[in-house]
């Protein structure tokens, strides 16, 4: 192995840059290209940023009504994002068959 020389960072010669393996070079890139998109490609890529961003470990509703609620939740956040008004809650609980 080389020995370390002034300006050498680490990487034996003629090694590939691999920046691209970065999060911070891909939202660089989005945001770049971010007023190129069309509404409906914004939206999917937000999608699926937010996805690597939350926990994958989910606890499961306890309840019937603690599902109903997730849904209303995540179904307002679906209508924010598109820009229409949301639907309003169901009220109640929700029955088993």
């Amino acid at each position: 192995m080389a020995r370390f020389n002034s300006g050498n960072c680490g990487k034996p010669k003629g090694t590939k840059e691999h920046s691209w393996a970065r999060v911070s070079y891909w939202i660089a890139r989005l945001n770049a290209e971010w007023d190129k998109l069309t509404p409906n490609q914004r939206a999917h890529y937000s999608c699926e940023l937010t996805k690597l961003l939350v926990s994958k470990l989910k606890s499961l509703p306890g309840t019937p009504n603690d599902s109903v609620l997730n849904a209303d939740a995540s179904l307002k956040s679906l209508h924010e994002l598109e820009g229409i008004k949301p639907i309003p809650p169901v009220v109640g609980t929700v029955e088993r068959p």
